[in-house]
């Protein structure tokens, strides 16, 4: 099961929803995973620096935090997603505000299949994917 919580603030994001949804069982599905309890909450900048420092005691804002939960090869977690970051990305990287969000979906979701960008090749691979997701995504919505 897939949530989102405090989308609201996201414009034509309910519009969508259920096919990304869908969208990212059937992903996880050609990896050989069954979805579990995934939950994504969109939160204030503040909100997301103080869990930031409580948890990992870094003092700066950032735009995903992904609780992996996963049982063997069922996908579990908690993510919590920026809203101010969102909008800021958006910007920086031209894509409308819900594509932003389906993307930093999309990262946190590779992150629970084992992808990483700790290095600067990891990054490249995972990055990669990610845009191909989204594209993939977008593509089936016309």
């Amino acid at each position: 099961m897939i949530r989102f919580y405090n989308i609201s603030k996201i414009k034509y994001l309910k519009k969508n929803q259920v096919k990304f949804k869908n969208f990212l069982i059937k992903k996880l599905e050609s990896f050989f995973f069954k979805t579990g309890d995934i939950f994504f909450y969109l939160i204030s900048d503040e909100e997301m620096y103080n869990l930031n420092f409580k948890t990992f005691g870094k003092k700066y804002y950032t735009d995903v935090i992904t609780f992996n939960l996963n049982i063997e090869n069922i996908i579990s977690c908690e993510s919590y997603l920026s809203y101010n970051r969102i909008l800021e990305n958006s910007k920086k990287f031209n894509l409308s505000v819900n594509n932003e969000f389906y993307n930093l979906v999309i990262h946190s979701i590779l992150h629970l299949i084992d992808y990483d960008d700790n290095n600067s090749v990891n990054r490249k691979i995972m990055f990669k994917t990610q845009k191909e997701w989204l594209n993939e995504f977008l593509y089936s919505l016309k």
